[in-house]
């Protein structure tokens, strides 16, 4: 697979698409009674995989922190 050239990375940011987009929350929010913690998903899919069925396969993992969820 080819690796995208860094222009065409610059060149897609986020902050280039969408300049000045803020995020609104709610006035009336509760303060937060934690730490934030990050949540990050990957996932992958394979479509039509298996040669004989044609079924596809998709994976999911979910981490709250740096722990995987079921």
């Amino acid at each position: 697979m080819k690796v995208p050239h860094a222009q065409y990375v610059e060149a897609s940011s986020w902050s280039q698409t969408y300049s000045d987009v803020k995020e609104e929350l709610p006035s009336d929010m509760p303060e937060p009674k934690m730490k934030p913690i990050d949540i990050m998903v990957y996932f992958d899919a394979s479509f039509a995989c298996d040669l004989i069925t044609r079924r596809s396969v998709t994976g999911v993992i979910v981490f709250l922190g740096s722990t995987p969820l079921r």
